[in-house]
């Protein structure tokens, strides 16, 4: 990469929770014209059909920006956590793969499955190091998948050793070398090991505290 480039991402990363925090008082600004137009719909003079037809509207609406305005927060609050937690992987690999989804190819086209054994999945490893390995991880996967239009298939289990979650591709598209995937390696280290085969990648945690 070239450098300025490099540069300049990272000044974005760093003025991004500065963003987030700008984004949310018009999201919230947004939120309240809903409520307005919500009271004022029920004070006019319209057909029942029609009002229960921009109820329902707007009902789907202010859920749609309750949700934005949680993703926001939430976004702001984890960039530098380097609390230990512990957390629930299964949690964060859905709140991964949604952020992933941004990627339309990838959300609509990649078909995903989920299956995680019953049960928390309890990790112990600094916050920001666990969402920077994911995001590794599956800076690695995606645009081969959207590319490649293959599936993807997520697991996870308990075994003796700790928490396993299993990463699978079909038809095979993984690279052992990929860089990316050294980067989560690395990232996660010493808390979890990375294997990698051509079809799978396997990351053990070895801090299951559940």
């Amino acid at each position: 990469m070239d450098i300025s480039l490099l540069l300049r991402n990272t000044a974005l990363g760093l003025l991004f929770k500065g963003y987030l925090h700008n984004l949310r008082g018009p999201v919230q600004a947004i939120l309240m014209q809903i409520e307005l137009l919500e009271t004022n719909l029920k004070l006019a003079n319209l057909p029942e059909e029609v009002r229960t037809l921009f109820e329902n509207y707007l009902v789907r609406m202010k859920k749609q920006v309750y949700r934005l305005v949680d993703l926001l927060s939430a976004a702001e609050s984890e960039l530098g956590n380097e609390s230990e937690g512990p957390w629930d992987l299964k949690e964060m690999i859905e709140r991964e793969v949604t952020f992933w989804e941004a990627e339309l190819t990838f959300k609509h086209k990649v078909e995903k499955s989920f299956h995680f054994e019953k049960g928390p999945f309890r990790v112990k490893i600094p916050a920001n190091r666990l969402r920077a390995g994911l995001c590794a991880l599956f800076f690695a996967l995606v645009f081969d998948l959207v590319e490649k239009g293959v599936k993807l298939s997520l697991s996870g289990e308990h075994i003796p050793e700790g928490v396993l979650l299993k990463v699978k591709v079909f038809p095979e598209v993984i690279s052992p070398e990929n860089p990316y995937l050294k980067v989560a390696a690395e990232t996660l280290s010493p808390e979890a090991e990375v294997k990698v085969r051509s079809g799978e990648i396997s990351v053990l945690f070895k801090t299951d505290v559940s």
